[in-house]
């Protein structure tokens, strides 16, 4: 998307939030009755757009927030009871590192982390998050498949820590291996739930715009860097409830 145009119906389907917590809860029973390869991969990509739903995330921010939740969070939270469980993920589609052409100078900019919570309702109110990361990790081809993903971008992390920490003038490059792994993740959403990504993080922005709460409070749970943008989607989402509504 350029600018700050909206075209909702395009990459925003105006599926409801609750729609798809539904869709996500009953792909995922009918996913689990067959013990699979197949079937556990894409209850994994399941847990990412949970993820990504339940925060309004950014598709990579989600599937960073799965990667932590999977090997930083579980593991020590094993023996936890409790309900929220939660974590922090680089927000995403920020210059942290930058060089300016027209001023012929570098910029750095302190990392920028938002928190993220495992949502309650996934796979369902009754299963913990304890016992369903269990299960998921308990399948070697689960942890072959995303832990170099998690080692590679904690990697990334620290080199543009260390970057910006010297002020080197260079601008790290992410992980071949996540963003072939986000690429692939746009692309399943769209077969396992009929929608893309953006659809994910948005019904969650109207869900709240729904709840009653201010365009620019949403933009800092969403950490939107463009209030303009926040404001012009939800007044338009607004306007579509009045007209609907109003006779």
């Amino acid at each position: 998307m350029k600018g700050d145009s909206i075209r909702v119906g395009s990459w925003d389907k105006g599926i409801a939030y609750d729609d798809l917590k539904r869709k996500i809860i009953t792909l995922y029973n009918e996913l689990s009755n067959r013990d699979t390869k197949t079937n556990w991969k894409r209850i994994s990509y399941l847990t990412v757009y949970a993820i990504q739903l339940r925060n309004a995330l950014r598709i990579s921010e989600a599937l960073e927030s799965f990667l932590r939740f999977a090997f930083e969070v579980y593991p020590n939270n094993a023996k936890s009871k409790k309900r929220k469980i939660e974590t922090e993920v680089l927000v995403a589609k920020k210059k942290y590192v930058s060089y300016d052409k027209k001023k012929n100078e570098w910029k750095w900019k302190k990392l920028d982390f938002r928190r993220v919570i495992f949502p309650s309702w996934f796979p369902n109110e009754r299963m913990s998050f304890k016992t369903f990361m269990g299960k998921l990790l308990e399948k070697s081809y689960i942890v072959e498949m995303y832990k170099p993903v998690y080692n590679d971008w904690m990697d990334y992390i620290k080199e543009l820590e260390e970057v910006i920490r010297n002020k080197e003038e260079r601008i790290p490059e992410k992980p071949e291996s996540f963003e072939r792994l986000v690429k692939n993740l746009k692309k399943r959403c769209e077969k396992l739930l009929g929608v893309n990504t953006h659809t994910l993080r948005y019904a969650y922005i109207t869900y709240l715009l729904e709840k009653g709460y201010s365009p620019s409070l949403i933009a800092k749970i969403t950490h939107h860097s463009n209030l303009n943008f926040i404001l012009k989607y939800t007044q338009q989402k607004q306007a579509e409830r009045i007209l609907e509504n109003i006779e």
